[in-house]
């Protein structure tokens, strides 16, 4: 609904404009994911426990569109290590967690989240944050320390300027945005005037927190103004932009509980019919058409009080709806404050002590409220902060998720309402863009530009029916699913398309289910021919994930991290995050050697391909870069395996013939005889290998002599067979077996969550007492509190002394995101 303060104009134009606002809304507006971890620094051999907050991108309620959550940990080339599948069941939140390998190398990961409804997005916005995974010794004195210094590297800094609203105007007062970095991106503290082509001093400039900073002055037509910042003694100058002969000026001034919107223009009669109109997440709340008497300025007063929090966007458009000066400014109505608090009986415990917590939810006049969180009680070693996580639920979902670029810290926004946050983040609203949507893709209809990607509501199983001698003819068939379960048996039946694509669910369980396709053209009458059929069932996981619009959290700037916190990290990686055991005393246990997890999956494989041991077998993982690489590339690193002719990924022309030898086959490798190619145990021409997206594959081997015999006279000059997983899950590729007209296949389930373990000491201990060094002591991810019920929360703590952070997050029932933190020491 329209809630304006300003008496309502006709203006059929802009009535355009607000009703393609509210069509957005319904129908295109995001989904947002936040992920809750309980802290972001581990261990190799730890557990990442989290919970997701699936929301609609407007009014941050649980989102009615997709039911279905994908969370992966990435690695430094943004390869998945370990991911799971959640079902939100309609609620906007499941919980989950992440075993880390104990092999996994040292280094930082990505944690990802997002549904297959985002992918319709140019550049969707997924939840990305930074987790530092630790596996050598422990590092002395580490730190992460504040980087806003003049110009770390020495180098000559960078400095942005942004004119509020897009443009300078000569004649009119125009305000400017600052932004200041050195070279390598960390943010610097700058000290400097803006001087006239005459070296004249116009303004001073001063950048603040996080490099940024405002200045205002008054161009002239035709002169040129610069920025002169003192450096290693002596002067920088940094061009600004140039002022426009005419145009319009928009400023945004904000009070708090109110804004003072200013439009100007140089010229006479410049502003009538112009429209200021803006929205807040694509809900529009403000429209204001000029006036004959505001024909070279007008200054209004706008109330918040009526308006959610968040990044409200301003834009003035011409009288033919052309936007031609836009303006963010961060509502932040005091109207809308709640109040969650964590308190406790004491600050001071001992080792192996109860903690009971009190959780409330209420608005700042004291009324109950109701609300969904979740909560972590972690280590912060000697360390006292408000926590370790440079973003937290309010900063993501009412700022970064909303904003371009990349946002320094933001949760240090939000830590209190004192006018120099207040400063930095309206200085930050204008060196920063809306992120949703341009209004080109807005009126253009192009915000989403593929509605491919329906929101899921569960598992679907889906594929594709082609010929079985060549896989790159889709066959229109008649398609059997049947699901096999104690209980009984599913059946259901559908055709594919003319294209061969079928599908069945949505469907919702949780342990891996065995499916068998079964499929059959009826319009052959030779039982043989009908069941020539090949049936290829898609990865599981999504496939060709776009390139998100990355926004990726770091460790906080003003964290420093303390030698006894990674100890404790270390001690706990020693024991199992378990239920206690029971130890066996004078018993020796014999039998064969555990095989390694190369054996094991070698075993998998042997298994479902139709010959031995290869010669030789290629794992992708073993190279470096490969998904930048054509297949022909990959092959070509085969020992003994020569490509020739263009085949490059980057030149790579399929006009032009290549040619593949295999050495040690029938044939000499200088003749003219290619080798047998198998894409996935089916037999396929060289061609279809170009047209393999490297990313879905996952060993490629290569046989010649005896151990391609078993091919007959098609494998006498070596063989070549490339398996891929269509996507990103291994499994499904092993435990997929294929025959004309039927496949079978594992499907996995959704995730099930496993219970935090948190033992209890009310109990004496007897015997072997058993060292209790979690890091992360205990990890709720439902709460559900109500105006009249809180649900008791206690726990123990263990063995590390230390400070202890309590972290709480979530949402109101009414959408609204909140944190709140408790400190607490054992001793």
């Amino acid at each position: 609904m329209l809630a304006f303060q300003i008496p309502y104009q006709q203006n059929s134009v802009f009535d355009s404009i607000v009703d393609k606002l509210k069509r957005y809304v319904k129908e295109d507006s995001p989904e947002k994911i936040y992920v809750h971890t309980d802290k972001n620094l581990y261990v190799a051999g730890d557990t990442i426990w989290f919970k997701t907050y699936l929301v609609d991108g407007v009014h941050h309620l649980a989102s009615t569109k997709s039911n279905v959550v994908y969370v992966e940990l990435l690695d430094a080339i943004d390869r998945p290590v370990v991911k799971k599948v959640l079902n939100t069941n309609g609620k906007g939140v499941a919980h989950g967690d992440l075993v880390i390998d104990q092999n996994l190398s040292e280094g930082k990961y990505t944690l990802r989240s997002y549904t297959k409804y985002m992918f319709n997005q140019k550049e969707p916005v997924f939840f990305q944050q930074d987790i530092q995974i630790w596996v050598g010794a422990v590092k002395k004195n580490a730190a992460i320390l504040e980087s806003d210094k003049m110009g770390l590297d020495g180098l000559r800094p960078d400095v942005q300027f942004f004119p509020e609203g897009g443009d300078l105007v000569a004649g009119l007062f125009n305000i400017i945005g600052i932004k200041a970095a050195d070279s390598s991106g960390n943010y610097v503290t700058l000290r400097g005037k803006i001087v006239n082509g005459e070296g004249d001093s116009i303004a001073t400039i001063n950048t603040h927190k996080f490099g940024l900073g405002t200045s205002g002055f008054v161009p002239d037509l035709d002169k040129k103004y610069y920025a002169a910042i003192p450096f290693k003694g002596d002067t920088l100058e940094y061009v600004l932009p140039s002022a426009l002969p005419s145009g319009m000026v928009l400023r945004v001034e904000n009070k708090g509980d109110h804004l003072i919107l200013r439009v100007n223009s140089n010229t006479i009669d410049g502003l009538e019919g112009t429209v200021l109109l803006g929205h807040l997440r694509g809900n529009p709340f403000f429209k204001y058409v000029a006036k004959a008497n505001d024909n070279r300025q007008y200054s209004l007063k706008l109330l918040t009080d009526s308006l959610s929090d968040g990044v409200a966007h301003f834009t003035l458009f011409t009288a033919e709806g052309e936007p031609i000066c836009e303006r963010l400014v961060f509502i932040d109505n005091p109207k809308n404050d709640v109040k969650l608090s964590v308190t406790s009986a004491s600050k001071n415990y001992g080792k192996r002590e109860k903690v009971n917590l009190d959780v409330a939810l209420s608005t700042i006049n004291g009324k109950k409220l109701g609300g969904n969180f979740s909560m972590t009680v972690f280590n912060i070693g000697k360390n006292h902060f408000d926590g370790i996580n440079e973003t937290d639920i309010k900063s993501w979902l009412l700022l970064d998720s909303d904003v371009k670029g990349h946002i320094p810290n933001p949760s240090y926004f939000f830590k209190d309402s004192s006018e120099k946050r207040r400063l930095a983040l309206d200085a930050l609203m204008m060196t920063h863009g809306w992120r949703r949507f341009t209004w080109k893709q807005l009126l253009d209809g192009t915000v989403n530009p593929s509605k491919y990607h329906s929101p899921e509501k569960g598992i679907e199983i889906t594929g594709k029916t082609t010929s079985y001698d060549d896989i790159k003819s889709p066959r229109a068939v008649q398609v059997t699913l049947g699901i096999f379960e104690e209980g009984g048996m599913y059946q259901e039946q559908k055709n594919s398309n003319v294209s061969g694509d079928f599908s069945f669910g949505p469907f919702a369980f949780q342990d891996s289910i065995k499916i068998i396709l079964d499929a059959i053209n009826p319009y052959v009458k030779n039982k043989k021919k009908a069941k020539n059929i090949s049936i290829l069932v898609d990865s599981p996981w999504p496939e060709n994930i776009p390139n998100s619009d990355k926004i990726v959290q770091e460790a906080s700037s003003e964290s420093i991290l303390d030698n006894e916190y990674f100890e404790n990290i270390r001690n706990q990686a020693k024991l199992k995050e378990a239920s206690p055991i029971t130890r066996l005393e004078g018993v020796v246990l014999k039998g064969e050697k555990p095989k390694t997890q190369l054996e094991i999956i070698n075993e998998k494989i042997d298994a479902i391909t139709l010959h031995g041991k290869p010669d030789q077998r290629l794992f992708m993982d073993s190279i470096k870069n490969f998904e930048r690489l054509n297949v022909l590339d990959i092959i070509n690193t085969l020992p003994g395996v020569q490509v020739k002719g263009d085949y490059s990924a980057e030149t790579i022309n399929f006009e032009t013939s290549q040619k593949v030898r295999v050495r040690g086959g029938l044939h000499s490798i200088q003749l003219d005889t290619e080798p047998h190619y198998l894409l996935d145990g089916v037999q396929v021409p060289l061609d279809a290998l170009k047209n393999i997206n490297p990313r879905t594959v996952k060993f490629v081997d290569l046989l010649v002599g005896g151990a391609a015999s078993i091919y007959g006279v098609k494998g006498a000059n070596g063989v070549i067979a490339v398996y891929t997983d269509r996507g990103k899950g291994l499994d499904l590729v092993l435990d997929q077996e294929q025959s004309p007209g039927v496949t079978t296949v594992t499907i996995p389930g959704f995730y099930k969550a496993r219970e935090f373990y948190s033992p209890s000491y009310s109990k004496p201990t007897t015997g072997v007492r058993r060292p209790d060094y979690r890091t992360t002591l205990f990890w709720k991810p439902e709460i559900y509190l109500t105006p009249t019920s809180v649900p008791p929360i206690s726990f123990f703590t263990g063995d590390n002394t230390g400070n202890y952070l309590v972290e709480v997050e979530g949402l109101t029932t009414d959408g609204k995101p909140i944190t709140a933190t408790f400190q607490f020491v054992v001793e």
